[in-house]
């Protein structure tokens, strides 16, 4: 019976006279991030928040638009912006907390909603509905300045 087991040292494996066959090798992915988080990085952190709010914006924009016309582009539109919004704002870490950049980021995001929400498709809230969106980006506000 062979015992297997998982080694990150293959000179030990190489003394008990086991023959080992690495794959081919890869390039290493945070190699291949470098150029993009370097290029990324020399944008100011609230221009990486802007447009990944404006890309999540555009996310629902299109999620909304496919729900409406049941096309599949624009589904397609809406999970490649959902994407592109996090390329955006993964960088913002490197420089910020998650706790700032995720507050200014729902802020502006939430004002989007609202834009789309409202002017674009004439959806309508109620009263209470209206508070508690004010309340909502209210808390946010007040969470983002108490740092």
């Amino acid at each position: 019976m062979v015992e297997l087991a998982y080694t990150t040292d293959l000179r030990s494996v190489a003394r008990k006279g086991l023959r080992v066959r690495l794959p081919p090798q890869a390039p290493n992915n945070i190699q291949l991030m470098n150029p993009v988080v370097e290029l990324l990085q020399k944008l100011p952190v609230w221009l990486l928040l802007i447009l990944s709010a404006s890309s999540v914006i555009a996310g629902d924009f299109f999620a909304k638009y496919w729900s409406i016309h049941l096309r599949s582009v624009f589904y397609f539109l809406a999970i490649a912006s959902y994407m592109l919004s996090g390329f955006f704002y993964i960088p913002t870490l490197l420089r910020e907390g998650l706790i700032v950049t995720s507050v200014i980021w729902s802020v502006l995001s939430i004002v989007g909603f609202l834009v789309i929400g409202l002017l674009i498709f004439k959806e309508t809230l109620s009263t209470v509905e209206i508070v508690g969106v004010l309340f909502g980006v209210i808390s946010l506000v007040i969470l983002s300045i108490s740092k």
